[in-house]
């Protein structure tokens, strides 16, 4: 599919990069929790936080190595330092029905994008 956002053409990320991605990030969580010097909060607020951190250009690292972007239709291009957004996105992750809204949305969109306006 096909979006239009700010005068740019952008295409949806197909479902299975979209999981690639996110099994990448859940990876890494899953890695810092045995290196001792991460604490629950850097851990937690990397979960809550990972697609606005600057230094990312508003990626994950599992959307990077994908090569797909998070897109605010509202605020900027990216969610780079856009935290409520993000942290929207993340926290509505954990719902069992998330991922299957995007079955049901038009612009491919899970539960999370749709309440913080976000495409991907």
């Amino acid at each position: 599919m096909i979006l239009l956002i700010n005068k740019k053409v952008y295409l949806v990320a197909p479902l299975w990069k979209r999981a690639g991605a996110a099994l990448i990030d859940f990876g890494i969580l899953f890695f810092l929790l045995f290196v001792p010097f991460f604490n629950w909060f850097l851990i937690v607020g990397y979960l809550l936080t990972r697609d606005a951190i600057p230094t990312f250009r508003g990626q994950s690292i599992g959307k990077y190595l994908f090569g797909i972007i998070v897109i605010s239709r509202g605020h900027s291009y990216t969610l780079s330092g856009d935290y409520q957004s993000s942290v929207v996105r993340s926290l509505t992750a954990i719902l069992p029905f998330d991922w299957l809204y995007c079955f049901y949305d038009e612009k491919k969109r899970t539960l999370g994008d749709k309440l913080a306006n976000t495409v991907v």
